[in-house]
């Protein structure tokens, strides 16, 4: 699917087995000043240090909207939200928050995701689809050889809009492991994620994940990757 969820009003109460996606727009946001009063100090760090006004924009709506998801949660106010890292940069809750809420940011173009769930790891994605010379070039390098053979069979017109949903799909994938792009790329194919679930890659103990693609704006394309099995998906637009 390519269209936007509808906005909505309040935080929805988030059960064990629904995964609550968000997803904004920088064009439908408040002003980049008025979001970096969300945010924490290291964070505003990160973005004063960005030059071009667009990817501060994008940055402060990402981090805040994602502040504010996370607050509506916990009941507590944005800038209390205390996030930290893994060993390997995957962001988590802050120990002393005592609570099981897992979440995952992605971002790009003018659009933001943001997941969450309860118990269970998550990875989301979003990509904006721009046709590039050298697409099949770096599928060698990132995609299985059944990714490989669906992109070659694909017809011409449709191939980047492959390419890109493929890619959402793995990189969910690898952030719900934590793996990062540094991952067993080539190790786990995506190609049936929308009636399968993803497999581990041979000989790690990685969880198997369910992987799903969703709703994204025009020009976009989205997806989760969730451990725990099948869950039910509720997507909402996020509005300060």
């Amino acid at each position: 699917m390519n269209s936007m969820p509808p906005a909505t009003e309040g935080t929805p109460a988030l059960a064990a087995d629904e995964v609550h996606l968000w997803l904004a727009r920088v064009d439908d946001a408040p002003p980049t000043d008025t979001l970096a009063t969300w945010l924490d100090d290291a964070e505003r760090a990160r973005l004063v240090r960005l030059q071009r006004a667009e990817d501060r924009a994008l940055f402060a709506l990402a981090h805040a909207a994602l502040r504010d998801v996370l607050a509506r949660s916990l009941g507590i106010a944005a800038r209390s939200v205390q996030i930290g890292h893994d060993t390997r940069g995957k962001p988590h809750l802050a120990p002393s928050h005592a609570c099981d809420l897992r979440f995952n940011l992605a971002h790009a173009g003018l659009a933001v995701l943001i997941g969450i769930a309860r118990g269970r790891e998550l990875g989301v994605d979003i990509e904006a689809v721009i046709a590039h010379d050298d697409l099949r070039a770096v599928a060698e390098q990132v995609y299985s050889a059944d990714e490989r053979a669906a992109l070659d069979a694909c017809p011409t017109a449709a191939r980047t809009n492959l390419f890109y949903t493929l890619w959402t799909r793995k990189e969910a994938c690898l952030k719900a492991w934590g793996c990062g792009l540094d991952g067993p790329l080539q190790q786990f194919s995506v190609h049936m994620a929308a009636h399968d679930d993803i497999a581990a890659p041979v000989g790690t103990s990685l969880p198997s994940l369910h992987c799903r693609d969703l709703p994204a704006p025009p020009g976009h394309v989205a997806a989760i990757a969730v451990s725990g099995g099948p869950t039910t998906a509720v997507c909402r637009r996020w509005h300060a």
